[in-house]
C-alpha cells in the first residue's frame, strides 16, 4: 500500500488490526486523481452503483453544497441508499461500463473512499 500511495502521489496509509487503509481526505486529489482514474477503469458490478453514488457526493461537495441543510440532506439520502440500503441494482443504459481488470488493491481503494463518506458524515452531522 506504501508503494501504491508513492506512485499515485496522494493519500497515507495507515495499519488497523486487519488491514492496511489507504487514506485520502484531500477533496482536490478525489475530483482530480481518484474519480479520473476510475472514469478511466471502470469497476464492475455492483460496486459501480456505490462508486456513481460517491461520485454524487463528490460533486456536491465540489460545488460545497454539502454546507447546506439541502445539501447534507441530499448525502444523506445517498449513504442510506449505498452497499446493505441500495434498493436499485441495475445501471441506467446511458452509463458506459467498459470490462477491465480491477486489481485486488484498486478495489480495496474504492471501499475506503466509500468508507471516508461515512466518515466525513460522521464529522459534519
Amino acid at each position: 500500500m506504501k508503494k501504491l500511495v508513492e506512485y499515485l502521489d496522494f493519500g497515507n496509509v495507515y495499519k488497523n488490526k486487519d488491514a492496511a487503509v489507504l487514506r485520502i481526505t484531500k477533496l482536490d486529489d478525489l475530483n482530480d486523481k481518484v474519480i479520473p482514474f476510475f472514469k478511466k477503469h471502470p469497476i464492475q458490478g455492483v460496486k459501480l452503483l456505490d462508486y456513481l453514488d460517491f461520485v454524487k457526493v463528490a460533486e456536491l461537495m465540489k460545488s460545497q453544497d454539502h454546507l447546506t441543510k439541502d445539501g447534507l440532506d441530499d448525502i444523506r439520502k445517498i449513504k442510506a441508499g449505498m452497499d446493505k440500503g441500495r434498493k436499485i441494482y441495475s445501471v441506467s443504459h446511458r452509463t458506459k461500463i467498459r470490462v477491465c481488470a480491477v486489481q485486488a488493491s484498486i478495489f480495496i481503494c474504492m471501499l475506503n473512499l466509500i468508507a471516508m463518506i461515512v466518515f466525513v458524515l460522521f464529522l459534519i452531522g
